[in-house]
């Protein structure tokens, strides 16, 4: 799981995709499953990566 949440947040820094197709590309269930995980790892949403171009939450 962790290293699908590490690969999660490169993508969601440097690409164009849908937060829930990186979710369903890397084998999360659902949007939802993933941002309750990625929360979780990071103490923030996916979507706030996104908006920050990925200045929030480095691990």
């Amino acid at each position: 799981m962790t290293e699908k949440l590490k690969r999660a947040h490169l993508y969601i820094e440097q690409s164009t995709l849908p937060l829930h197709k990186i979710a369903t590309d890397l084998g999360f269930g659902t949007y939802g499953n993933f941002s309750k995980a990625f929360r979780k790892k990071y103490g923030c949403a996916p979507s706030d990566v996104k908006r920050s171009d990925g200045s929030a939450a480095n691990d």
